[in-house]
């Protein structure tokens, strides 16, 4: 797959093989019930923060994301454009769409998972299955 597949013929694209493979940053705090029964350490965070390092992050351009076992599969289309590049009517669906999530907080619940999240509270709308056949909407 190349950029003009994609329609991205003038745009430099950064492309990024990801296997996944599972991390446990504080593999000594036991769980009970899908909750860590303890903070972690001084010594645990800064074991934590020289695994998180070795991570690469994504931070500027248009980065697609693929498993290097199927090549033809394409996980993730990044793109990152900075705030003052945007367009006005692009500002203004920001505005829109960011408006729109803040305003139903109070509508939906706090993601629960047993993900290792030490503070604060995710929100997410989610999906429902649409009236028309093969379609999804949220």
């Amino acid at each position: 797959m190349n950029k003009v597949s994609l329609g991205l013929a003038d745009t430099s694209v950064k492309w990024h093989h990801v296997k996944y493979s599972p991390h446990n940053l504080y593999p000594k705090i036991p769980w009970v019930n899908g909750h860590p029964t303890r903070p972690p350490s001084s010594k645990e965070l800064q074991y934590a923060m020289e695994v998180v390092s070795s991570y690469h992050f994504l931070s500027s351009g248009l980065n697609v994301v693929r498993d290097p076992l199927d090549k033809k599969s394409i996980i993730a289309i990044i793109e990152f454009t900075p705030f003052d590049q945007l367009t006005p009517s692009e500002k203004d669906d920001l505005n829109f769409v960011s408006t729109f999530l803040h305003q139903t907080k109070p509508f939906i619940s706090p993601v629960r998972s047993s993900s290792r999240v030490w503070g604060g509270l995710m929100w997410a709308l989610g999906w429902r299955k649409s009236y028309d056949q093969k379609q999804i909407c949220g």
